[in-house]
């Protein structure tokens, strides 16, 4: 998902709801915010103690992406509830009646979720647009020389063809890895055919 930067006044701690990327089928409910780089008051999360003593931009997120989470399991009926931390690289632990994703990026933050009787599995991601002066940097790390020729055909400049398909592999990752609880590297997954999608993004469901 691509996330164009926006200004959030920052003598303001208030959470504003904006526009959820269309990425997902009905039964998937999907809440986004742009959050304030202190922890927002009007967060429905708690900031764990393992945080208590990280910078206000992490705890912002972190404190958004648990409020979308909130917000999106609401939206189906469900209980509230904000997955808990579970470590730096490891993803939310969601209720037993429910799969997610959560991400954040700037000042983005979003979350999809689904029952599980639905849904095996979601995987959501945004990013900021990398430079393409950056992009040359890191482009072999990432992507393999055919998916970044497809993405600059479809008219992507080379920093957008990276950030795509950088995304697209994160948001793999995170539908993946909670049904196989393996990891793998982005030069594991290959993408076939991204699509340009200005200030939409990455996202999909497993299913059975």
């Amino acid at each position: 998902m691509l996330v164009a930067e926006s200004q959030v006044d920052g003598r303001e701690r208030a959470l504003v709801e904006c526009a959820a990327p269309s990425l997902f089928p009905p039964h998937v409910s999907c809440v986004a915010v742009r959050f304030p780089a202190s922890p927002p008051a009007s967060a429905l999360a708690v900031l764990p103690r393992e945080l208590a003593d990280a910078r206000p931009e992490r705890q912002a997120a972190y404190l958004a992406g648990r409020h979308c989470a909130v917000r999106a399991l609401d939206a189906l009926g469900l209980p509230p509830f904000a997955p808990p931390y579970d470590g730096p690289n490891r993803p939310p632990v969601w209720p037993a009646a429910a799969v997610g994703s959560i991400t954040h990026t700037g000042s983005y933050a979003a979350a999809a979720v689904a029952r599980a009787e639905n849904a095996v599995a979601i995987g959501l991601d945004a990013e900021g647009l990398v430079s393409d002066r950056r992009a040359r940097g890191v482009a072999t790390l990432v992507a393999h020389h055919e998916e970044m020729d497809v993405a600059r055909r479809a008219g992507l400049s080379l920093g957008e063809a990276l950030t795509v398909l950088f995304s697209i592999k994160e948001a793999a990752f995170k539908c993946v890895y909670p049904i196989g609880r393996t990891y793998f590297g982005y030069l594991d997954a290959k993408v076939e055919c991204p699509a340009r999608r200005r200030g939409s993004g990455a996202g999909g469901t497993a299913s059975d």
